[in-house]
């Protein structure tokens, strides 16, 4: 047989301090209930290279600080959250392409055969091509002596 305590005992005195849902034995909690965001799922979308169905990442969060630095980072808090940031992102990277190819009109044929060949070396769009050092031919010190 169990054991029984009513609403006005220690022990339900001692439950409604703890407690933040209403129970049968503590029907008026003390502790307010506090939602909090955390522990909590978070994912990451990206579409695979030769394009088709967005692949998944995710990772499961404890602390609000580690969600702040995922967001930050292109996660997102549920699967509608990280397509969000997939689209935000292939947006930006378009709009780059865009800008790139009608910077590209104004090169010279020597810098656009440049662009072409790296275009040849990746798959996606590149928004921006890495910059090629110059290298400048060291001039030697002449003869001549001043007097």
């Amino acid at each position: 047989m169990g054991i029984v305590h009513t609403q006005d005992s220690a022990h339900a005195r001692e439950l409604a301090k703890w407690e933040s849902q209403p129970t049968a034995q503590c029907p008026s909690p003390l502790r307010p209930y506090v939602y909090q965001e955390v522990p909590t799922m978070c994912y990451y979308a990206e579409r695979p290279v030769g394009g088709g169905e967005v692949a998944w990442r995710k990772e499961r969060v404890e602390e609000q600080a580690m969600v702040a630095n995922l967001r930050s980072r292109g996660w997102g808090v549920g699967q509608a959250e990280a397509i969000a940031e997939l689209e935000t992102r292939e947006t930006a990277l378009a709009v780059a392409a865009a800008e790139r190819a009608h910077s590209d009109r104004g090169m010279s044929d020597k810098a656009r055969a440049e662009a072409d060949a790296f275009d040849e070396t990746v798959a996606d769009h590149v928004g921006a091509i890495p910059d090629t050092p110059i290298v400048r031919r060291k001039h030697r010190a002449s003869n001549v002596t001043i007097t």
